[in-house]
């Protein structure tokens, strides 16, 4: 995500329009449930969950349609979102270290 940030801004500074928008993402649908799962796996712990009925306007699959930023701006994800997760814990992990 931040390459392609990184490639949007370039793109914007040299733009004939000025600004555009880009969608950023995998390309693929995530489910919350693997989220929740990854987030637990790389916590080390058991998330606890409590299920909601869906809210009006709730979208029940959705996911990045990056045809048009890898086409402009040469994106394309390098990181699994698993991976991100992982190096995301990582980070939260030793952020919370440092302030203690």
């Amino acid at each position: 995500i931040v390459a392609g940030i990184l490639a949007a801004t370039d793109w914007t500074a040299r733009a004939p329009v000025g600004m555009d928008i880009f969608n950023l993402g995998g390309g693929h649908p995530v489910t919350l449930s693997a989220v929740i799962d990854l987030l637990g796996q790389a916590m080390k712990c058991v998330p606890r969950v409590e299920y909601r009925p869906p809210m009006p306007g709730d979208v029940r699959v959705t996911a990045a349609d990056i045809a048009k930023a890898r086409a402009v701006l040469g994106y394309a994800p390098r990181t699994a979102f698993a991976e991100g997760i992982r190096l995301f814990t990582v980070w939260f992990n030793d952020a919370i270290v440092r302030q203690s």
